[in-house]
């Protein structure tokens, strides 16, 4: 196809799409991959299909104004979104869709819409097009760019902050759902929401139904599915500090599926962990939880006494101090005395176990101060000679878009 033939082609899809969404009276959308606009829509540009998302919020929002349904307008940008599956055009539409008006009732309508959709979509028999997944993650974005905005612009803090609430709570109703997209965006709301004594008693809550099953289905994900690899560990780097942080009972749920994994994957295991260290939240609350949570599983090594595997989680584990030391120093002597009470002493002990442990202890107490302890772990390191100190870093690849994350993990 000649140039200027591609370009009258792009023009008449343009015209058709924009025409398609300013219908007095919209078309029944049928089997949406045959709809006029989602046919034009694929073959547009980047530039044109950000033109397009922003004149369907424009849509939504003049039909609103004249009382009139915004469904079908929002389920079409849906269709469209899960076509063509870049994020920018679904960002930018979100983006439209905020920005054009102050009224919390517009938001509450979009909200509404998108939840309805997903409900529609997951209730049928088939799928043409991964349109209800489409719908959580705008769902879901479109909640968190509203609560970012809470107390800024002209937005009405108190009615967004409702509006907030409503994908909040509609989304814990649908908790007991044995759907993998519903959970994720279940855990990725209410993670990246403000944290408040509420937010952590829903986030304990989801924890305590699905919590297991996720995170073995996520860790599965991560050592055996070449397709869902990349876009596990990361939804793993950004939330399993929620699975740290929550009660109790459910960190210790949370820590025997990752014991349970490192003995399965006992090679791979601790380059999942050293690359977990690199991309996981950096604040000190986060880097406390893994630094213990690696404690332990550093401890659960010894115990069964595999060797390798428990000197390459030392040497993760030292790695995350390190590098604590020069982001929290003031931190690092109480995160040390972590981990020697998570270990134990001598007593706990056989004498195989204790020399394994032994260098691993030298090492922490050269990183707290203990000059003596520093040159032996020197001479120890000499004597070792061809041992890597670094543990190689999984191949993860590139951070997934929140819309390639969702369709990945849920296809």
């Amino acid at each position: 196809m000649s140039s200027d033939k591609s370009k009258v082609l792009t023009q008449d899809s343009k015209s058709a799409c924009i025409e398609e969404l300013q219908r007095p009276v919209m078309r029944p959308i049928g089997d949406p991959r045959k709809h006029p606009l989602i046919k034009g829509f694929r073959i547009l540009d980047e530039r044109d299909r950000r033109e397009i998302a922003a004149i369907a919020a424009q849509e939504m929002h003049i039909r609103f104004g004249q009382d009139q349904r915004i469904d079908l307008a929002i389920y079409l940008m849906c269709s469209c979104i899960a076509s063509e599956r870049h994020w920018d055009t679904a960002h930018h539409f979100l983006e439209k869709a905020l920005t054009l008006s102050g009224d919390v009732s517009f938001f509450r309508e979009i909200s509404i819409g998108l939840l309805e959709i997903a409900d529609m979509e997951f209730s049928g028999a088939t799928s043409k097009l991964p349109i209800a997944e489409t719908a959580l993650v705008l769902l879901t974005e479109y909640g968190l760019m509203l609560a970012n905005h809470q107390g800024r612009s002209a937005l009405d803090p108190k009615g967004t902050a409702t509006v907030v609430e409503y994908i909040s709570t509609s989304l814990l109703a649908r908790s007991n759902i044995n759907n993998t997209a519903m959970r994720i965006s279940l855990i990725h709301f209410l993670t990246k929401c403000q944290p408040d004594r509420q937010t952590t008693l829903q986030l304990n809550r989801v924890i305590s139904r699905f919590g297991h099953s996720l995170l073995e289905e996520l860790l599965r994900g991560f050592f055996d599915d070449k397709k869902k690899s990349s876009a596990a560990f990361f939804f793993l780097a950004e939330h399993l500090h929620a699975f740290f942080s929550a009660s109790p009972a459910l960190a210790t749920m949370s820590q025997d599926v990752l014991k349970h994994h490192m003995l399965k994957y006992p090679s791979d295991f601790p380059c999942f962990l050293a690359s977990y260290c690199d991309w996981a939240p950096k604040d000190s609350d986060s880097i406390a939880l893994a630094t213990k949570h690696i404690a332990l599983l550093y401890k659960a090594a010894l115990d069964v006494y595999q060797r390798p595997l428990a000197e390459a989680i030392s040497r993760v584990l030292l790695k995350l101090l390190a590098d604590t030391k020069l982001s929290h120093p003031d931190t690092l002597h109480a995160q040390i005395e972590t981990v020697f009470k998570v270990i134990g002493g001598d007593s706990q002990m056989n004498a195989p176990r204790q020399m394994l442990f032994q260098e691993f202890a030298l090492a922490l107490q050269a990183m707290d101060g203990d000059i003596r302890a520093a040159q032996r772990v020197v001479s120890l390191s000499r004597a070792k000679r061809g041992k890597d100190s670094q543990v190689k870093l999984a191949k993860v690849g590139d951070k997934p878009s929140p819309l390639e994350t969702m369709l990945q993990l849920a296809g």
